[in-house]
């Protein structure tokens, strides 16, 4: 409860407009609560109390209108069509999984999903979240094996093709490496948490 309250408080102190959240294990019976402590609207897919689950938060007073909202039974990925300040706007908030077989099947799902809401190159789309894979090995990881042709990675670059996305901070950070998990023996560092953004907005 303090850890939550604790986050909550520090995205308002950055005054966010809109925020991303993962691993929130939440369930039906915390919406209230949880809604009264942050304030402002909360896009939920819930997953257990110990595993998955992502929400979206939108600040108190923004102008976003909610058009629809998709939502994993299993708590790994949220989509939300949005109306923002006049303009129509897709987020999709996702938790991958860990494992390498998982990861395959769950973005050909969600790249099936995302075909089936007509949500093409067009749109203006927002997608961010932990990947929990590496986009590419050569920049975006430092140690361990690299596996060629892995299918993780196929089915997460054929989903971003197909949409149009940029991966917006390595657009702005070309040669850059820097690592959001470390596993220290042995030492591998990997980037796995990123926002993708519609090749038109940039």
């Amino acid at each position: 409860h303090s850890k939550r309250i604790s986050t909550f408080n520090w995205i308002k102190s950055k005054n966010f407009d809109v925020m991303f959240l993962q691993e929130t294990f939440s369930s039906k019976a915390d919406e209230n609560l949880w809604q009264s402590e942050w304030g402002g609207p909360i896009l939920w897919s819930h997953g257990s109390k110990h595993s998955c689950g992502v929400s979206i938060l939108v600040r108190k007073g923004f102008d976003l209108d909610p058009v629809q909202v998709v939502s994993d039974v299993s708590g790994r990925y949220i989509i939300l069509k949005a109306e923002v300040q006049g303009e129509t706007l897709y987020m999709i908030n996702v938790y991958a999984p860990n494992t390498d077989k998982d990861k395959s099947v769950f973005f050909k799902q969600l790249h099936g999903v995302i075909t089936q809401m007509g949500i093409t190159r067009n749109e203006c789309v927002i997608v961010g979240g932990d990947w929990n894979t590496v986009l590419d090995a050569n920049i975006d990881k430092a140690g361990g094996v690299v596996k060629k042709g892995d299918t993780r990675t196929l089915e997460m670059k054929l989903l971003i093709i197909d949409i149009g996305l940029i991966d917006i901070w390595r657009l702005k950070n070309p040669k850059t490496k820097r690592f959001t998990f470390r596993q220290r023996h042995p030492l591998i560092q990997s980037r796995l948490d990123y926002f993708m953004i519609s090749s038109g907005m940039t």
